[in-house]
């Protein structure tokens, strides 16, 4: 199968986290290069990710997965457990509630 880029070998690319920024600019650039993505999004909201699978002739499928939920993560490895990626970017990232410095959580620099 012959590539967008006209590359022969095409790669299948997995991007946990690709919504926008970094995760997003990546599927885009793979894309671009030739490859398949299967990127994924946290929520049901239409992100700049579904633009860019509007345009890209079928090259990007988009999974929903919230990664702090482990039945969703489960969900997705159910999905796309038969697929084999050639390479796997997790760019998703956790987050709790930030503190403000001068909390417990916050050491100070030695002086």
């Amino acid at each position: 199968m012959r590539s967008p880029s006209g590359n022969a070998t095409v790669l299948l690319i997995g991007l946990i986290g690709a919504s926008r920024g970094l995760g997003y600019a990546s599927a885009a650039e793979y894309i671009d290069r030739g490859s398949r993505v299967v990127a994924t999004v946290r929520g049901s909201r239409r992100a700049g990710l579904h633009e860019l699978r509007d345009t890209a002739d079928g090259w990007l499928a988009i999974e929903h997965v919230h990664i702090n939920a482990p039945e969703q993560v489960q969900a997705l490895r159910e999905r796309l457990g038969a697929r084999r990626f050639d390479l796997l970017f997790v760019n998703a990232g956790v987050t709790n509630r930030p503190e403000p410095p001068g909390t417990s959580r916050w050491k100070s620099a030695p002086a």
